[in-house]
């Protein structure tokens, strides 16, 4: 730590410069104490607390739920995002519900023909089946983590 000679460590002047250094220490500590309990405190409950974060089983819930999240926030995206369309067809629906008319509105139609599409049908399929492959999938590693 010091640098120097033996002989300079025993000179006195040097001892009492040591004494002093020690001593604003000593001093130092004992005027912020009431300090020190409150910091370790925290020190070792935010280690605590990164622990838990970084366990296994709570970093696997933490990415479901952003992936739960996502979905919701991608939900609402396209929710918002076909608003208009909606809003087009529920305005066109309901007039054709309050009216005596026959006909039916141009809206209804367009959506009738989507929904007889083979391409509609192709990926509504596709789309039930990827969902169910997955979540049979989930069920058969749930029930091998138990076992």
């Amino acid at each position: 730590m010091f640098r120097g000679s033996k002989a300079e460590y025993q000179n006195p002047r040097f001892l009492s410069m040591a004494l002093r250094y020690i001593d604003a220490a000593l001093h130092f500590s004992s005027r912020r104490r009431r300090w020190l309990l409150p910091l370790t405190a925290a020190g070792i409950s935010s280690y605590g607390a990164y622990k838990v974060y970084h366990l296994p089983s709570v970093s696997m819930r933490r990415e479901k739920l952003a992936t739960l999240f996502g979905a919701l926030i991608s939900l609402a995206e396209a929710v918002s995002s076909n608003a208009d369309t909606i809003n087009v067809v529920s305005t066109d629906l309901n007039r054709f519900i309050r009216s005596d008319s026959n006909e039916i509105p141009a809206s209804l139609k367009q959506i009738l023909k989507i929904a007889r599409s083979e391409e509609f049908c192709g990926s509504l399929f596709q789309l039930s089946k990827a969902l169910i492959i997955e979540k049979i999938g989930e069920f058969m590693a749930e029930r091998t983590e138990e076992h």
